[in-house]
């Protein structure tokens, strides 16, 4: 729902299942990877059965995945803000995947006006967990966190803050991270000013049809010496985003 489920594909979880079993582990193990296993094959009442006694001991992938069936309504009622309890709980786990979602339920928000259950965005109630998935490595929560920085919401703007985790997103490939990455080493914030740079960055974020990456890319074009063109063209064909 809001975040990349961190669910792999159901062979491994099969052949996981059936070395738990081959090995005698404890039943807690086995069921959490039958749990796993039926939501893969969207059985999720059961996997939902499967799963909550794990999450409910503490375990927090299984807390994690019980908070995505309940904001999805698979296999149980749909409730967000029920959801966001599970969250919380997988967060104070250590499980980075509920930071990043936390991060994005509380900045965009979930559900219908009206609706009691309903959670309204609020990017200051976001911030914390963006942050903690940010410094925990996440991609996602490193754009999010430096667009803050940016446009100065719920935080105090910060260009040096906004670029230090705006650079490292865009060179693990978020779209957005490029363009953003592009405005400030046009602009000079936050970094020097660098328009062979913010060349790049534009032209690999027109790459992707991101809005307005293409316009910047040509309007930076006249700025570069035929050299520096080429050496930029190169550097987007050779272009791989970091893991």
């Amino acid at each position: 729902m809001f975040a990349a489920r961190s669910i792999g594909r159901f062979s491994l979880w099969a052949a996981s299942l059936a070395a738990f079993l081959a090995l005698g582990v404890p039943a807690a193990r086995a069921d959490f990877a039958q749990g796993k296993a039926a939501f893969a094959a969207e059985n999720y009442a059961r996997a939902y059965a499967l799963l909550l006694p794990e999450a409910q001991a503490g375990n927090a992938e299984a807390e994690y995945m019980v908070g995505e069936m309940t904001a999805d309504g698979l296999g149980t009622d749909r409730s967000a803000q029920v959801a966001a309890d599970w969250y919380k709980l997988s967060a104070g786990h250590g499980y980075l995947p509920a930071e990043t979602t936390l991060g994005l339920l509380y900045l965009y928000g979930s559900g219908s006006a009206g609706d009691p259950a309903a959670i309204a965005a609020d990017p200051a109630k976001a911030l914390p967990f963006l942050k903690a998935a940010a410094d925990g490595g996440d991609k996602t929560a490193q754009y999010l966190l430096g667009d803050l920085y940016f446009q100065g919401t719920a935080v105090a703007q910060d260009y040096a803050l906004a670029f230090a985790y705006t650079i490292k997103a865009a060179e693990r490939g978020v779209i957005g991270a490029e363009y953003n990455a592009g405005l400030m080493t046009a602009r000079g914030l936050g970094t020097a000013q660098d328009p062979a740079a913010a060349y790049r960055w534009f032209a690999l974020a027109a790459l992707q049809h991101y809005p307005g990456a293409a316009h910047n890319r040509d309007a930076l074009r006249d700025q570069l010496t035929e050299p520096e063109q080429r050496q930029a063209d190169a550097a987007v064909e050779s272009f791989r985003p970091a893991p």
